[in-house]
């Protein structure tokens, strides 16, 4: 099992670096996405996701307090 997994994070590795070099060839990775106009979609998805996070964490939270009142009523 160890020597596949290590096999796989070699494999996976040299990936890893054929890609970047091939991206950094010609231009910056940044430089692409920007020039397409992906990079902004990919900034507002990541602050989507973190806004959404933070909601659900505020809900949950919300939650529980709710919760721990009912408990100490009950007793």
């Amino acid at each position: 099992m160890l020597k596949h997994l290590r096999q796989f994070f070699v494999l996976f590795i040299a990936y890893l670096m054929t890609v970047s070099s091939a991206l950094g060839q010609d231009r910056g990775f940044e430089d692409v996405m920007m020039d397409s106009g992906k990079l902004n979609v990919v900034f507002a998805v990541v602050v989507m996701l973190i806004v959404v996070m933070i909601g659900f964490l505020v809900y949950l939270d919300r939650r529980v307090s709710r919760m721990e009142r009912q408990e100490k009523i009950k007793k």
